[in-house]
Formats: structure tokens, C-alpha cells, sequence
């Protein structure tokens, strides 16, 4: 049942394992800083589920998409020669696969949240790993802060297990005392990273499709290898793929879409293609930035931007809006390239241009409201009531609470002091949420 195969023993994670578990058992709270590449997402919860000291209670493996949740339980029962199904369960908004015998269940954080605001004991289950933690959607710090509540009140044998190439663990540590932090160096080979900034009036779309050319015309790339190109968004994508196919014909056959809203069969083609598949142009968000391998890409194109809600008080709604990525997320997007070998990186930026060191904390840029809504449905007088990983604005929680209020709507402001009404209401606003 726990046999594993000789790629994954040598990824430079499974040399930890048990240094990983026993920390995990002993101080109840770990810090695993991984590069990519490391195989932290699967070989971590693989090892938790037969150490002795895991195998009382059920793990959950929280991931920020659901595309990152059906490859790490695809991975993880695959390592234990099963299906989804069996020791692994698979929760998120679009599916979901339990059995009786389900050990792991992998989740994304929104559906973790309705999990344990139905149940607060979080009965059955011992272990949280908090994968990618470095992204900082605001479902996670709700998450988080609904865990450590939990784990501080009624469950203190609860064990939380944060992970990611990139966490601010300065800030994890203000959190919550000092908390044990492994570093682990990752199995990525050497990236070389050349800027190409945009030509003058230069669109995205025009800019990808121009470094896509480049890579070819100096011969980046060989016939079984594949370009993974980084845009902000679906419009982005379907720009680029029209300009590449229209300036370089002989590149549209083999372009292929990545983004959350693709269906799963899809989804499975670009992460598992079949044989002879290859020599592909990937058009992504950045979905494929962390959690997953791509097999055969040794050049990444980076037009160095991603979509991200922003909160407008003018409209008291969020908006999306397209910005500058972060150092870390750099990063990140340019180890994708050296996964399977020595490959190269194409930034479309100036070197010189300043960029954060990591993305700003969703909880500082977006509408309170949600987390308003969670947090009374917790049962908490007020949010501040809650330990926050970072502390959501006093103003913006100000401005959530007189928005909800206002609301022409007499059920409204009976639901925010009655439990019951409130958890129909929310439940009505979830099914408008993206999990």
C-alpha cells in the first residue's frame, strides 16, 4: 500500500520526511519552506498517513484552486497505488470524492471553511496542512483564523502544518510565537532570466506572442519541449493564441489554454498530455504558478502580470484589476522552466523595475463583507475577536458592516443577530463564490 517509486525518493523532500513528521508531532505547528520542485505537496501528506502519530485522526490537505487540489489527490493516491476514492477524498466545489476508508481528504480552502463552520471540533480530523500559504487569498486567512480558533478553544490537539516555496515566515512567527521553520532546497535546475521589456505600445498579448517567436527563432525550445507562457488573465489568453496564430500560423496547432474555469478533462490533457504531444505553446493565468508540474516546459514566458480583486469604496465592490506580480511570485513562475532540466525564463519587463517581495495579503485589499458574514456565522461579536495572521482594516470592516446593514432588506438586519438566518443568507451568497 505504501510503496513509492524511485522519482519520488529522489526529490530532496523525501530525505525529511520523518525529521517533517516528528517536528509536525512534537510541536504541534510547523513551518516547511520548500523550493519548487521539492515534492512537499504529495510527499508530505503521503509520509503523515503512516506515522504512528497521524494515524488516530483524518488530515486535511487544504490547496488555493481546484485545479491544484485534483492534482495533489491525483499524486498522492497514485503514490499509494489507489484511485480518489480510497485512503485519498477529493472535496471541492465542482466534486467530490469520499469513501468510507478516506484518510486524506484534499480541499480547497473556500470548501474547508463551510466544512468547519458546520462543524467546529473539526471531529475526526487532527491535522491541517496549509499548502501555498504564501498566496494569501482571503479564503485562507479566514481559514486560518476559524482553525486557530478552534485549535485554541476546544481543539488544541489539532496539528497545523504550513507549506510553500515562499512564506513570510517572519510574519508566521509574529503569529504565533515561535514556531519551528524547515528549509529544504528544491530539485529545480538552472533558469537563465532575460528581460525583454515591452516595445513601444506594446500590449501583453503582443508581447507574449513576440517572446513566444523569439524563443523558437534562437532554437530555446527542441521538438519535445514545451513554452509555459504567464498572462494575467482569459482575455489575455484568447488575445495572445489570436496573435500567434495569426502572425506565426505554423505555432496555433500545438497552442493549448490553462486557467481555472477549464473543464476537468482538459485540464487533465495539459498536465498528463499523451504521447507524441509535445512542442506545446501553454497560454496560462497563473494557476500553473505553484502546485503543479507541467511536464516539458524549459522556457517560460512571463509577461510579469496577474488579475487580482481590489476593493473600490467609491462602489463599496470588488473589482478585478490586472497588476505587477511580486518578487516571489517571479520566482516561482520561473522555476516552472527547471523542473525537468536547464531551461530559460523570458521576463517581459526591465531587470531594473521595483516590485514588492511578496503579494499583498488579499485580506488588505478586498471587501470585508464576506469575512464580516464568516466570522458571524462563527459566532464572534466581532472579527477582531478572532487571531488574525494579518489584522483585516479596522475602516473596511467599518464600511462592510454599514453596507450589510443597508441593505433594503429587513431579513438582512434581522439575520446579522439571528444564527440561523444568517447561515441561509450566506449560504444563498456562496453559491456566487468561486471556491
Amino acid at each position: 500500500m505504501f510503496m513509492i517509486d524511485q522519482d519520488s525518493t529522489s526529490l530532496p523532500v523525501y530525505s525529511h520526511l520523518d525529521e517533517i513528521s516528528e517536528l509536525l508531532a512534537h510541536r504541534g505547528m510547523l513551518i516547511l519552506n520548500a523550493e519548487t520542485g521539492a515534492g512537499k505537496t504529495t510527499l508530505v501528506p503521503w509520509r503523515l498517513l503512516r506515522h504512528p502519530s497521524f494515524m488516530d485522526h483524518k488530515i486535511f490537505l487544504l490547496e488555493p484552486r481546484r485545479i491544484a487540489a485534483r492534482a495533489a489527490a491525483d499524486r498522492i493516491a497514485t503514490l499509494l497505488n489507489e484511485k480518489i476514492g480510497h485512503t485519498v477524498g477529493l472535496r471541492t466545489r465542482s466534486e467530490t470524492i469520499i469513501g468510507p476508508f478516506s484518510r486524506l481528504e484534499v480541499v480547497t480552502y473556500g470548501v474547508f471553511t463551510r466544512m468547519i463552520q458546520n462543524d467546529q471540533e473539526l471531529r475526526g480530523f487532527g491535522t491541517l496542512i496549509f499548502d501555498e500559504f504564501h498566496e494569501r487569498a482571503i479564503q485562507a486567512d479566514i481559514a486560518l483564523a476559524l482553525a486557530m480558533d478552534s485549535r485554541d478553544t476546544i481543539r488544541p490537539d489539532i496539528k497545523i502544518l504550513f507549506m510553500s516555496a515562499s512564506v513570510d515566515s517572519d510574519a508566521l512567527h509574529e503569529f504565533n510565537g515561535e514556531i519551528p521553520c524547515l528549509s529544504i532546497s528544491g530539485r529545480t535546475y538552472p533558469v537563465r532570466i532575460v528581460h525583454h521589456p515591452p516595445l513601444k505600445n506594446e500590449k501583453p498579448w503582443e508581447g507574449a506572442a513576440r517572446l513566444v517567436n523569439l524563443a523558437h527563432e534562437t532554437m530555446l525550445v527542441d521538438d519535445d519541449q514545451d513554452i509555459l507562457v504567464f498572462l494575467p488573465g482569459f482575455m489575455e489568453i484568447r488575445r495572445t493564441g489570436e496573435t500567434i496564430a495569426r502572425s506565426y500560423p505554423s505555432f496555433d496547432k500545438n497552442m493549448v489554454f490553462f486557467h481555472g474555469s477549464l473543464p476537468l478533462n482538459e485540464q487533465r490533457l495539459v498536465l498528463n498530455p499523451p504521447p507524441g504531444m509535445r512542442n506545446r505553446i501553454i497560454l496560462s493565468t497563473n494557476v500553473a504558478e505553484t502546485s503543479i508540474t507541467i511536464p516539458g516546459v524549459r522556457v517560460v514566458v512571463d509577461t510579469g502580470l496577474e488579475r487580482c480583486v481590489r476593493y473600490r469604496p467609491r462602489t463599496g465592490m470588488n473589482h478585478w484589476e490586472t497588476a505587477g506580480i511580486s518578487r516571489a511570485s517571479a520566482k516561482q513562475r520561473t522555476g516552472r522552466a527547471g523542473r525537468m532540466g536547464p531551461g530559460t525564463c523570458l521576463r517581459w519587463w526591465r531587470e531594473e523595475d521595483a516590485r514588492e517581495e511578496f503579494s499583498s495579503p488579499a485580506i488588505l485589499q478586498e471587501d470585508m463583507a464576506p469575512l464580516l458574514l464568516e466570522t458571524s456565522l462563527w459566532g464572534a461579536l466581532s472579527p477582531f475577536d478572532l487571531k488574525w495572521l494579518t489584522p483585516p482594516p479596522e475602516a473596511a470592516i467599518r464600511k462592510a458592516s454599514e453596507l450589510l446593514k443597508s441593505y433594503p432588506s429587513q431579513m438582512m438586519k434581522v439575520a446579522l443577530r439571528n444564527r440561523a438566518l444568517l447561515q441561509q443568507f450566506w449560504e444563498f451568497i456562496r453559491v456566487l463564490v468561486v471556491c
